[in-house]
């Protein structure tokens, strides 16, 4: 991308800096790494006037390249960054699939954390209550109704958790969407290393086999903080020559409260490294400003997610706890409620 060495110096470099160790800066370089605030295409070059799909290798002779693929998801809130080497097939493919499975995963965090698609915030439903974006404010709307368990205040703890069930998803399905876009913006010298991979990815929900089914792992960073990321981060890094004992590649994406962060793999020639050989995984966590200020440190969690499972997984429980400082009281006379929603008042000090 045109503004990497940019976006490296300034939002990258700077973290790497700060950490306590060097290991993370001295064993990668970015290859590819942007911020999605203006219009970018990204493809192999060429690819406007004669486009090869870069998943399954065909071109305009035996499928076609009508729709606006988003290299990025769009329920991410991705109008940015558009693939100009997906075709139309392997589009639709994936969005019924892969970034279903994503999609799902996040949940309720999509409305909690405003991520917009192309429908703008969806709605959730809940057990007692619901959670939309308001029809007439800007505000997200929580519903509930007296006893719901599904939503929950705390006023001493000033914090409002929230419980759900994720929409069935295949946990191996979010991380082949996360390696979907890494490959998507992958610069076109690496994309031949690759090959085996673009070829698992475009199977979709067909293909498990690639590497062993216990690599799938993520590392999921939640920041506990206003909107730390509006717009899009992405970055991919390559190790350094002569440095081993860690992934090839890995991919980050930032995004509203959220980073994750996966290997890419070539596929067998990372087994080594990631395969049956070893009990655990040794990769680096790419750091970012929230976990290396002192101030805000406290406020982000990382977990590792395991995503081994190849067989959709229903009724899963999500639960979202969020907290405030302080509370105000609304005049909601005049509010509007939709068909069924039940409104409830409360007095101050109640």
């Amino acid at each position: 991308m045109d503004d990497l060495t940019a976006f490296y110096l300034t939002h990258v470099r700077p973290y790497f800096a700060q950490s306590p160790d060097d290991a993370i800066l001295n064993q990668y370089e970015p290859i590819a790494a942007g911020e999605l605030r203006e219009k970018m295409h990204v493809g192999v070059e060429g690819a406007e006037q004669n486009p090869i799909c870069r998943f399954c290798g065909l071109g305009l002779d035996k499928t076609t390249f009508d729709l606006v693929p988003h290299a990025v998801p769009e329920f991410l809130g991705n109008t940015k960054l558009i693939a100009i080497d997906e075709c139309d097939t392997c589009n639709n493919k994936f969005g019924g699939t892969i970034e279903t499975d994503l999609a799902n995963y996040l949940g309720i965090e999509r409305i909690l954390t405003g991520m917009k698609g192309k429908k703008g915030l969806p709605k959730e439903k809940l057990k007692g209550g619901s959670i939309q974006k308001g029809k007439y404010t800007r505000l997200t709307e929580i519903c509930s109704m007296p006893g719901s368990e599904s939503i929950v205040h705390d006023p001493d703890q000033k914090t409002v958790t929230f419980k759900t069930v994720r929409a069935p998803y295949v946990p191996a399905g979010v991380f082949k969407c996360l390696t979907k876009i890494a490959l998507s913006i992958m610069p076109d010298e690496y994309l031949d290393e690759f090959s085996e991979c673009r070829k698992w990815v475009e199977k979709a929900h067909d293909s498990w086999d690639f590497v062993p089914a216990s690599a799938f792992r993520a590392i999921k960073s939640t920041i506990y903080l206003p909107k730390p990321y509006p717009h899009i981060h992405i970055l991919l890094a390559r190790r350094k020559p002569n440095v081993f004992g860690c992934p090839y590649m890995l991919f980050q994406i930032s995004f509203s409260n959220v980073v994750l962060q996966i290997p890419v793999f070539r596929g067998q020639a990372d087994i080594p490294v990631f395969g049956e050989r070893l009990l655990t995984q040794i990769v680096p966590v790419i750091p970012n400003r929230y976990s290396l200020y002192p101030a805000t440190r406290p406020q982000v969690k990382v977990e590792v997610l395991n995503l081994s499972r190849t067989q959709k997984l229903k009724q899963e429980e999500q639960v979202v706890a969020m907290s405030y400082d302080s509370m105000i009281t609304l005049d909601v006379s005049n509010l509007t409620l939709e068909k069924g929603q039940i409104k409830i008042l409360s007095k101050a000090g109640d």
